[in-house]
């Protein structure tokens, strides 16, 4: 009977003790998203010229478009691209994707998140996961002509 016992407080002292040390994290988990907030403009341009995020972070950003000018004339995402994306072949893609909402679907390989197409007074957003390798990641406006004008931008993945 004292074996059993023993070996009863030996396999609870590995449950008890060893099997949540193993299963540790580095710390509390993310559960809601951290919401940048952009907005995007007539004069083609994001308010953030930059912004910064951690490995693996949980981010929502947030997208809203201000100004006058008519939806068909005047539409902006946000296109988060990989850093190894081709950007110029990417914009020139975009711009022949009036069907996809000038999103080229065959590059969706070099997305790691975007917004679906906004107007003036409107606002869209998208949620994902940092990259873990650290590193600049640009972001667009694949609108037509808007990223050739100007409206790109930069996330930074920083410890």
């Amino acid at each position: 009977a004292l074996h059993r016992i023993m070996r009863m407080l030996t396999m609870f002292m590995f449950v008890a003790v060893l099997v949540p040390a193993l299963v540790a994290s580095d710390g509390p988990r993310q559960t809601v998203p951290r919401t940048v907030n952009l907005t995007a403009s007539d004069a083609m341009e994001f308010s953030l010229s930059t912004f910064a995020v951690k490995p693996g972070e949980s981010i929502r950003v947030v997208l809203r478009a201000v100004g006058t000018q008519p939806a068909d004339r005047m539409s902006h995402n946000f296109v988060l691209l990989k850093s190894t994306a081709d950007i110029p072949t990417f914009i020139m893609m975009a711009s022949l994707a009036r069907e996809e909402g000038y999103f080229p679907r065959t590059l969706k390989s070099d997305v790691i998140a975007a917004t679906s197409l906004v107007g003036a007074g409107e606002s869209t957003s998208v949620t994902f996961h940092a990259p873990v390798r650290l590193g600049a990641y640009p972001y667009v406006c694949s609108f037509p002509g808007h990223s050739n004008a100007g409206m790109r931008a930069t996330m930074i993945v920083r410890r």
